[in-house]
């Protein structure tokens, strides 16, 4: 539970939406620093009038992907736009009533939609190589808050040896989390431009 985590309680609860997922699966995977780490970041939420139609609900596994696939920073986001109206509209999936379709069907439109997506990514933005290790975003300010770190990290050793450790372990603390935090920002500014 975090602000983020509170704000999505807060939209549920003011647009009256409730939780679908089932089970304790992780929908998010991934290796940092050589350790597996896994969360359920990813909730599907429906309207409280179709709530009790929502059965069998489950983690796709084979959806579970890197969100690194496409290098979103040097989208182009007309080109996204043109391809993905025009995806949709070469596909029809605009006139469907979804209420009247079934499973099968349902999960067909949903594999027809991601194929869609990609389509368009593919169309307008730069693909990854496969096994290329993603690089942080640059920034000026990421960068110098970057020496910060790195400068208070070799005062902190410098400190140790002469026993003077606590101001500066809180020092590096402090300037790691700041760090972490604008670089995240920085990182996820281009997701949501995407």
């Amino acid at each position: 539970m975090n602000a983020r985590g509170r704000d999505i309680i807060d939209l549920s609860l003011i647009h009256d939406l409730q939780v679908c997922n089932v089970g304790n699966t992780p929908t998010f995977e991934t290796i940092t620093h050589g350790h597996a780490r896994s969360s359920i970041i990813d909730i599907t939420l429906v309207s409280s009038l179709i709530y009790g139609q929502v059965s069998n609900w489950k983690t796709s596994q084979h959806l579970n992907t890197t969100t690194f696939l496409y290098k979103n920073n040097k989208a182009n986001w007309r080109l996204f736009k043109e391809s993905i109206l025009t995806q949709f509209t070469s596909s029809d999936t605009s006139e469907l009533d979804i209420q009247a379709l079934d499973t099968g069907q349902l999960e067909s439109l949903i594999d027809t939609i991601t194929e869609c997506i990609h389509t368009a990514c593919r169309d307008s933005t730069p693909v990854r190589s496969p096994g290329a290790k993603c690089k942080p975003p640059r920034t000026e300010a990421l960068e110098a808050r970057k020496r910060e770190v790195i400068h208070t990290h070799r005062t902190l050793h410098a400190a140790k040896a002469a026993n003077r450790l606590g101001t500066f372990a809180e020092q590096l603390l402090t300037l790691k989390k700041q760090y972490a935090a604008e670089l995240k920002a920085e990182s996820t500014s281009h997701s949501k431009e995407f």
